[in-house]
């Protein structure tokens, strides 16, 4: 009588790769991931080899546990980026330059840009960042320094005060 069995102690990585595939591809397609094709081939790779390492041939078949882990592994990777997503907002130069009016050109003085960040509601420290970055042009090493605090810490002035000035910037336009 033949046993149908996945021998997985015998085969190297490359070997279960190409068995597997398919059905890396497979879970994609039935999770609709497709937009994303190439990220989450890596992450049923990752999830495949991890499987690998850590099967244990008493427990079970490996071709069923290696199905819900990549699954659940996809699964937890979709999650933690639409919670990701949640939580931040990608921004670049554009966004601050779309939510704050943030040049001399544009025939505001110094003194209208002080009054747009006040009206944002900014705290002290946002209105630190505020005036240096936005004002008077410094960098985030130059004010991290010129406050003896860290990098970090003046970033996080930095994401507070473009978001308040966004939401100033919503109520603006709403009104």
């Amino acid at each position: 009588m033949k046993t149908n069995h996945y021998d997985v102690l015998h085969k190297t990585f490359d070997e279960i790769l190409t068995d597997f595939k398919p059905l890396i591809h497979g879970t994609i397609d039935r999770l609709q991931l497709s937009a994303k094709r190439d990220e989450y081939e890596h992450v049923g790779m990752v999830a495949l080899f991890d499987a690998w390492q850590r099967f244990d041939g008493a427990k079970g078949a490996f071709p069923s546990y290696v199905r819900l882990y990549i699954h659940g592994r996809m699964c937890n990777h979709l999650r933690d980026q639409d919670k990701w997503s949640h939580l931040n907002h990608v921004t670049d130069h554009t966004v601050l330059t779309d939510s704050a009016p943030a040049s001399i050109d544009d025939g505001l003085t110094n003194i209208e840009l002080l009054d747009y960040a006040k009206g944002a509601k900014l705290s002290a420290r946002e209105l630190c960042w505020y005036k240096g970055a936005i004002i008077n042009g410094e960098t985030i090493r130059d004010l991290a320094s010129l406050y003896g605090v860290s990098r970090e810490t003046v970033k996080s002035w930095r994401k507070g005060a473009i978001r308040k000035l966004r939401l100033s910037n919503d109520v603006e336009r709403t009104t």
